[in-house]
């Protein structure tokens, strides 16, 4: 092999490699599959509140194609991991978020969340922002709904007049809002920045 080649060789690997390193490192949160689950089962203005909420939160974020979008009650306004490729498509799938009507059930959210949103990469960690009013219910015991929360590496309750006491008991991290038509949670976008790994 002549000196040349070898160093054209040398070259490209090294600049394959200053591209990894750079691509490793341009995620902000940390490089994580990234779960919302939005409640749009009570009020518009609870539901006004979670998208402002959320486009403030995530408008310097990065990779959105690892974000995954899924409103309670309606299967067809959600956004699959990889169907996000800008925050321009995030802003679009929260603006065209609307009511529905019924009762959240945390345990089939979650195994929708499971096996809807499949993670590709198992050493990448997951978690989920879960938007929760007082309406929710539990089809199945605490105990298998734990279980569908401990697929994922963390899961963030955000409490909007629910019983954070009894959220907690199915996984300890809870957010509470109060007055969130009128406001955030107070450090809002530390505790939300610590939900996803960050």
């Amino acid at each position: 092999m002549s000196s040349w080649l070898f160093f054209c060789l040398l070259g490209l690997v090294a600049r394959a490699q200053m591209e990894n390193a750079e691509s490793d490192t341009d995620f902000y949160p940390p490089n994580a599959y990234i779960l919302f689950m939005v409640e749009s089962l009570s009020s518009q203005d609870t539901l006004d509140a979670q998208k402002s909420l959320l486009k403030e939160l995530a408008s310097n974020w990065t990779h959105f194609e690892r974000v995954g979008y899924f409103v309670s009650g309606f299967g067809d306004q959600a956004k699959l991991l990889g169907s996000l490729n800008s925050y321009e498509d995030f802003l679009n799938a929260v603006d065209k978020t609307t009511l529905s009507r019924g009762q959240a059930s945390i345990d089939i959210a979650l195994r929708i969340l499971d096996s809807n949103f499949p993670r590709k990469n198992s050493s990448i960690p997951s978690y989920v922002i879960y938007f929760i009013t007082a309406n929710y219910g539990l089809t199945s015991s605490i105990k298998n709904t734990q279980g569908y929360a401990e697929r994922f590496t963390k899961v963030t309750f955000v409490s909007l007049g629910s019983d954070a006491e009894n959220l907690k008991k199915i996984f300890p991290n809870v957010i509470k809002w109060e007055n969130w038509t009128t406001s955030k949670p107070k450090n809002w976008e530390r505790k939300f920045l610590k939900a996803v790994g960050a």
